[in-house]
């Protein structure tokens, strides 16, 4: 092979491959940054946390189809006790090309339906993936770890959402034996 075919061959495989790279990231995988959205938010917040006395937290967002999803903790005073809280979920979404935000999800933390019966499954996945990414930077994988490990120490089968096993899964967690699929 000549010398100049060579040189033309490592230049055209170097463009192609910095064609590639540039053009698998496009600005609409972003997802709209949470001050920008924040006035059209707080329009679908439910009204027990529009005021003060409760706190409502970004946990984590994502795109698909052209809308952003956006989910919140909640935590609200329980009545009689100064210090104990209780959280709720919840999901806003917005259209990327404008329109209203729309409330996808509302519930208790612990007593309600799965994600993706709300917002699908690839919507439900990707927030519940990066809740759990911000839990084991918070808690530890090590503490992660051990919650996990306490379900298999239980006789009764336990149900978890499929987003949430999957979670697990993608972070390199292992299930215990006696968690299964809703």
């Amino acid at each position: 092979m000549s010398r100049l075919w060579k040189q033309f061959l490592k230049y055209s495989i170097l463009a192609i491959s910095s064609f590639a790279l540039v053009t698998s990231f496009s600005p609409t995988q972003a997802q709209q940054p949470l001050q920008n959205v924040r006035d059209q938010l707080v329009a679908c917040f439910p009204e027990g946390y529009k005021g003060e006395s409760n706190d409502l937290r970004s946990i984590s967002s994502t795109r698909f189809d052209e809308t952003d999803y956006y989910l919140f903790h909640g935590y609200q005073k329980v009545q009689g006790h100064s210090n104990k809280k209780y959280i709720d979920n919840l999901i806003i979404s917005v259209p990327v090309r404008g329109g209203s935000c729309k409330q996808e999800y509302f519930g208790y933390a612990n007593m309600q339906p799965c994600f993706s019966e709300a917002v699908g499954t690839p919507v439900a996945r990707q927030l519940a993936l990066k809740e759990l990414k911000q839990e084991v930077e918070t808690l530890g994988r090590d503490r992660v770890r051990a919650n996990l490990n306490q379900f298999a120490t239980r006789d009764e089968q336990q149900q978890w959402c499929e987003e949430t096993i999957w979670s697990y899964r993608q972070l390199g967690f292992e299930i215990p034996d006696n968690v299964i699929a809703k």
